[in-house]
């Protein structure tokens, strides 16, 4: 059951319109600013939120608050002024997911926002957003985020530097207890911890500072994910984009599994949930209950709302976040005008009832229609301590001005008043807006309906011929290149349909509990026996001391076994034979390649035998060479911009070669060599385009191998959340 027609005079109606007022950006100073994905509600009841750049005009974020007594949107700092942008460098054009209150004193105005710069968008002189392409590049990449402070008594700003070099923080959650600043980023999915030096005076802070060092606690996701979630039981939450929520425990400042992952979902008709089951499973948002049992958990486009018990760690369905109709649950808005469209949950709060408000917007994904519209997003409230269900109560906006896109909700507990802000329709008067709705109004009128929506964008226009063949043009292309940002500059080292990952990290815990040792996933080596590949793993990174034994056939885990438990025959075999090898000593005749002014690096990391009776050679600082039995040096060139050369393999030809590099901090490079094309890098492994195996990424790449048919190429890594890739040929 579906709760409306797509187009019908209901599916247009905006909520009720008593108490809602609604906010734009003013044109002038505002013409590069065309999204938000920030935005909260401060101690003292005051909205915050950014306005940022991403398509292209190059400029650095904004954070704005909204004035509740002139409807306007006011200006708090420019990052610009704050993080000493180079030209060259890819600018700091968002606050994402990243606005956070530090209290300095007792009252609820005694605070200050304190938040982290985000890149989404170009250097000036590039021709698209590339920051896979210069993650590691010094002068044109992204110099790594900053944490940015504002005091809003004085008005003043400043940055605390930069937490980690050449990642971009994509999420960041305070923790008071501690003074803490948890911190995950973009690129890596790592989760950082800086403790934060706050000294007051009679109980207001007079100073705030950072303390480092900058915690690496390892990876908690492979790519994209930024929501972390500050639950009253003073732990921290979030969710892989690939549906596997972890936890931050913050008195032992640790990464912690919980056990669980978000499901497939399917239509009444069997149709898979196709942004979900292959794409966006993070989490979106949560709520502590008002009771401080549960953390309610929202999921984009997962059909449940999910309830974290703090007691227990067990993760349940709180029901479906879609709207009830005749004493029941609808499987969608509208019908859905493709197997990949689907119902998205993107934004939600809680008020000083306890009653959940949030957003469900339509995402008509890869439809046949020969119409274009815009999407609408509904406001939906759920009394779920009450024993309420879900209530469709209209498109959020106004009739001029209607969400395309809402991307943060947040409640003002002192003045009873909710809080929307809209991702943007453009740029400068068309950017991002915020919707205030004074609820003590508004639920008085909240069922009846509002008025239809006069903007034309969400109204259908058929699609011209040009449109219609454009498209077709693009579904006869793969999508490769992760979130769509760098098409005409792939860094990708295979297709993502020849790239499987096997998530190792998932078969360490039991399902349902808690897993403080998903890091002994990590591979130490490899090796191929037939069409069975086993895996060494363990935190160590030492074969002695290894944890597991995984054997692999045809992408799936047969059996793991513990290391300790195998017989000394099989131990044997495996130190023999596993990737990477021991590395044998050359006399110091042997001058291998240095990058300049780096001769103590100039040393052998990885060898290979090639098919000439040279040995193909790796250093500490990426170099490769061929060295002859006689020891005549010959130089390939850098098989990365950085780091060892960590694992090197061959056919049975002994004439093609596969290895991969970089630094502990890098993104990990795959490459390889032949004597008819020479060294080439085939790029990184980070994949996150929609329809495939979802999201997956490895970057202390430890180990390679290729199978005794020449068919497939295993590639291992020592990452805390450790993934085997099995690469087609």
């Amino acid at each position: 059951m579906y709760y409306f027609e797509q187009f019908s005079d209901a599916y247009y109606r905006l909520t009720n319109q008593t108490g809602v007022h609604q906010a734009r950006p003013v044109e002038k100073g505002n013409e590069n600013f065309n999204c938000c994905w920030d935005g909260d509600c401060a101690p003292d009841g005051t909205f915050y939120t950014t306005l940022s750049s991403e398509t292209g005009k190059c400029d650095h974020a904004k954070l704005v608050r909204y004035d509740r007594e002139t409807n306007e949107l006011v200006d708090c700092f420019y990052a610009g002024d704050l993080v000493l942008p180079q030209e060259r460098q890819l600018p700091h054009s968002k606050l994402h997911t990243s606005i956070n209150f530090i209290p300095t004193g007792p009252k609820p105005e005694d605070y200050v926002v304190i938040a982290t710069t985000h890149s989404t968008d170009r250097a000036k002189h590039h021709t698209e957003w590339m920051p896979f392409g210069h993650h590691n590049h010094v002068w044109e990449g992204f110099p790594g985020s900053q944490i940015l402070v504002y005091n809003p008594k004085t008005g003043a700003a400043k940055s605390l530097g930069t937490p980690v070099p050449h990642e971009s923080i994509y999420g960041a959650k305070y923790d008071p207890k501690h003074k803490r600043l948890y911190m995950i980023g973009f690129m890596r999915g790592h989760v950082y911890s800086l403790d934060l030096n706050i000294t007051q005076r009679d109980g207001v802070v007079q100073n705030l500072h950072a303390k480092p060092p900058v915690r690496d606690l390892g990876k908690a996701a492979e790519v994209f994910c930024f929501r972390l979630a500050l639950g009253a039981d003073g732990n921290i939450y979030g969710c892989t984009k690939s549906g596997f929520p972890f936890m931050i425990d913050t008195e032992a400042d640790k990464l912690v599994d919980l056990g669980a992952e978000v499901p497939e979902y399917f239509s009444p008709e069997g149709n898979p949930r196709f942004v979900n089951n292959t794409w966006y499973r993070y989490l979106g948002q949560a709520e502590n209950s008002t009771d401080g049992k549960y953390l309610y958990m929202a999921h984009p486009y997962a059909y449940d709302l999910f309830k974290l018990e703090f007691a227990t760690k067990k993760i349940t369905s709180a029901g479906s976040p879609l709207p009830w109709k005749d004493g029941e649950s609808c499987s969608d808005i509208v019908k859905p005008q493709s197997k990949k469209s689907s119902t998205g949950l993107h934004c939600f709060t809680k008020d000083k009832y306890g009653v959940l408000w949030y957003v469900l917007g339509v995402r008509p994904y890869d439809t046949d229609e020969d119409v274009k519209y815009t999407p609408a997003q509904y406001l939906m409230r759920w009394d779920i301590a009450g024993g309420g269900h879900p209530e469709l109560l209209g498109q959020v906006g106004t009739p001029e001005w209607t969400h395309n896109r809402s991307t943060e909700m947040a409640c003002d507990l002192i003045r009873d008043e909710l809080y929307i802000v809209n991702v943007g329709q453009g740029f400068g008067h068309d950017g991002p807006d915020v919707v205030r709705i004074e609820l003590s109004k508004f639920r008085k009128h909240m069922y009846e309906p509002g008025p239809k929506t006069a903007q034309k964008r969400y109204y259908p226009v058929p699609m011209t011929q040009e449109e219609l063949d454009k498209r077709a043009e693009s579904r006869k292309k793969k999508n490769t290149s992760g979130e769509e940002n760098t098409e005409n500059n792939p860094f990708q080292a295979f297709p993502i349909d020849c790239a499987y990952p096997i998530r190792l990290w998932r078969m360490i815990g039991k399902p349902g509990e808690v897993c403080d040792h998903i890091e002994d996933s990590k591979v130490i080596g490899m090796a191929w026996e037939g069409d069975v590949l086993y895996v060494v793993t363990g935190a160590s990174g030492v074969f002695e001391t290894a944890k597991y034994v995984f054997r692999i056939r045809d992408r799936e885990v047969q059996e793991r076994t513990d290391f300790d438990a195998i017989g000394p025959e099989y131990k044997a075999w495996l130190k023999a034979n596993i990737l990477p090898q021991p590395v044998p000593e050359f006399p110091e005749t042997v001058k291998l390649p240095e990058a300049t002014g780096r001769r103590y690096r100039a040393k052998a990391s990885a060898t290979a035998k090639w098919h000439d009776g040279r040995t193909f050679v790796g250093t500490l600082d990426a170099q490769t060479a061929f060295v002859s039995e006689n020891g005549d040096v010959y130089a390939l060139g850098g098989a990365a911009a950085y780091g060892p050369v960590r694992c090197l393999c061959t056919n049975a030809a002994q004439d093609i070669l596969y290895g991969v590099a970089g630094d502990d901090e890098d993104m990990g490079y795959v490459f390889t060599y032949d004597d008819k094309r020479g060294l080439r890098q085939l790029g990184i492994l980070s994949y996150n385009s929609a329809g495939y195996y979802r999201p997956t990424e490895a970057n202390l790449l430890s180990s390679i191998a290729l199978s005794p048919d020449e068919k497939t190429l295993a590639i291992g890594c020592a990452d805390r959340i450790a993934t085997v890739h099995w690469i087609t040929l």
